[in-house]
C-alpha cells in the first residue's frame, strides 16, 4: 500500500480488484475513529455462508447476527476469553472507533494482505483488513498469531 500524511493522519492507500479502497485514521483525545470506504465497490451483500473455519480450544458461538451489509459473531470460552469476528460490506463509509489511550498501533501482513494490529495494555489484540470488498474486524483476549489463524480460516 501506499501511504501518505495527511493533517496528522495515516492513510493508507490500496486498489483490490476492481475497488478503490482508502482508510483514514482520524485521532482523538483517548480514541480513534477509522474510517473506510469504497469508491467502486462490486459486492452489493456478505455471502450467506461466512465461516469461520478455526476457533482456538474451548470457544464456543454465544450470538451471531447477519443481515446484507454485516456479519458479527461473538465467542467466549470458559474462561474470561472472548473472541469478537465481524465482517463488514465496504459498500459505503464505515467508521469504527478504537482505544487509543492505552493501545499501540502496528500494521502487519499475512498472506500479503496488509493489515492494522491494534494491541491494548488488557491483553486485548485487535486486527482490521480489508479483502474482496469486506472489512474485517476480528478482536479477541488472545496473542495476535491466533487471531490471524482465525482471520486465514474465515471462508465465504
Amino acid at each position: 500500500g501506499i501511504w501518505a500524511v495527511f493533517t496528522g493522519a495515516l492513510v493508507p492507500i490500496q486498489a483490490v480488484q476492481q475497488a478503490a479502497y482508502s482508510t483514514l485514521l482520524e485521532w482523538k483525545e483517548q480514541f480513534t475513529s477509522l474510517f473506510v470506504s469504497s469508491d467502486s465497490a462490486v459486492v452489493t451483500a456478505l455471502p450467506e455462508d461466512i465461516q469461520v473455519t478455526y476457533l482456538p480450544e474451548g470457544y464456543t458461538l454465544e450470538k451471531h447476527i447477519q443481515i446484507d451489509a454485516y456479519l458479527n459473531n461473538f465467542y467466549t470460552n470458559d474462561l474470561t476469553g472472548y473472541l469478537n469476528v465481524q465482517v463488514h460490506l465496504i459498500n459505503s463509509e464505515k467508521q469504527i472507533d478504537l482505544d487509543n489511550e492505552y493501545s499501540g498501533y502496528y500494521t502487519i501482513t499475512f498472506d500479503d494482505i496488509s493489515a492494522l494490529w491494534i494491541q491494548n495494555d488488557s491483553s486485548m489484540n485487535v486486527l482490521i483488513y480489508e479483502k474482496d470488498d469486506y472489512l474485517f474486524y476480528l478482536a479477541g483476549s488472545m496473542d495476535i498469531s491466533e487471531l490471524i489463524k482465525i482471520a486465514q480460516g474465515i471462508k465465504y
